[in-house]
C-alpha cells in the first residue's frame, strides 16, 4: 500500500505532462473512517479499472500540524502504512487540473466539498459514494467503511487482494469495537461484513478479533504492555487526554 501511495505522489508531482488523475475525496476529519474508506476505494479503483489514469486517495483536510487522532495513527500502523505517505488537499491542485482537463472525481461523501468549489469542480465530479440518506435499518447510519465493503463484496469480490482486505477489515474490526463499548453490540450488518471479508480475504477470523470475547485467542503469547496497547483508546477535549483500556479475564 505505501508503494502504490508514494507512486501517486511521484506521478501529481510530474507536472503538465502528466498522466490524468483520479482523485477520491475523503472527508475533511482525518478519523479512522475516512483515512480507511478513502484510501481502500482509491485502491480498488487502480486495480479494478487498469486505465492510464492515476488513482489517488487525498484527504479533504489540510496536512494535520497537530497531529493526526490517536486512534488513525494506531490504524495506521496496523496496516502498516506511514504518516508521511497520505495525500492531503494541499498536495493537489484539483483546479489546476480540473482546468487542463486531466481531472475525474469520486467524493466519499457529499459534503466533502464546499459550495464553491463543487460549482467550480462539478463537471469533473463521477460519483459520490456515501449520502446522509444511507442507513442500515434500524442500527442507524453506514459508515463509509462499511459503504465501501458492501459495493466491492457485491460487484468486485475477486479485487479484494490482501492490501485491500486488511485495510477494510481493520478498519471494520475498529468500528465493531466502538461498537461493543459504547453500546454493548455490534450491528448485524457489521457483523456480515467482516465474515464476508474474511472469507474472501486472509484477514483473520471475525470471532477472533471482534465481538463480546473479543481478543481472547490473540492475547496469548503477549506481554502486559502488549495486552494494553491493544484496545487502548483515548479521547482528548483539546486540553486534556484520557486514555483507557480493556483487557478480556475469564473468571470461571
Amino acid at each position: 500500500m505505501e508503494d502504490y501511495l508514494r507512486r501517486a505522489k511521484t506521478m501529481l508531482a510530474s507536472g503538465p505532462e502528466g498522466p490524468k488523475v483520479h482523485a477520491v475525496l475523503g472527508g475533511v476529519d482525518p478519523d479512522v473512517d475516512s483515512v480507511a474508506s478513502t484510501l481502500c476505494y482509491a485502491y480498488f479503483l487502480n486495480q479494478k479499472e487498469r486505465s492510464d489514469c492515476v488513482y489517488v486517495p487525498v484527504l479533504c483536510g489540510q496536512k494535520c500540524d497537530v497531529g493526526l487522532p490517536g486512534e488513525t495513527v494506531r490504524y495506521l500502523k496496523r496496516v502498516r502504512v506511514c504518516e508521511s505517505a497520505l495525500l492531503w488537499r494541499d498536495d493537489i491542485k484539483l483546479l489546476q487540473l480540473h482546468h487542463r482537463g486531466k481531472l475525474s472525481l469520486t467524493l466519499m461523501r457529499d459534503d466533502v466539498l464546499d459550495s464553491s468549489d463543487y460549482e467550480a469542480l462539478e463537471s469533473s465530479i463521477l460519483r459520490v459514494v456515501h449520502h446522509h440518506e444511507q442507513r442500515a435499518g434500524e442500527e442507524g447510519v453506514l459508515s463509509m467503511a462499511m459503504v465501501v465493503a458492501r459495493e466491492i463484496l457485491q460487484e468486485a469480490v475477486e479485487q479484494i487482494c490482501a492490501p485491500l482486505g486488511e485495510l477494510l477489515g481493520e478498519a471494520l474490526r475498529l468500528q465493531s469495537e466502538g461498537m461493543w463499548i459504547k453500546v454493548g453490540h455490534c450491528s448485524v450488518d457489521l457483523e456480515e461484513l467482516l465474515r464476508a471479508l474474511e472469507e474472501r480475504s486472509s484477514i483473520s477470523p471475525y470471532d477472533v478479533t471482534t465481538g463480546p470475547n473479543a481478543g481472547e485467542a490473540q492475547l496469548q503469547g503477549m506481554d502486559i504492555e502488549q495486552m494494553f496497547l491493544r484496545k487502548l483508546k483515548e479521547f482528548s477535549d483539546g486540553e486534556m487526554t484520557m486514555s483507557f483500556t480493556t483487557v478480556p479475564v475469564d473468571w470461571s
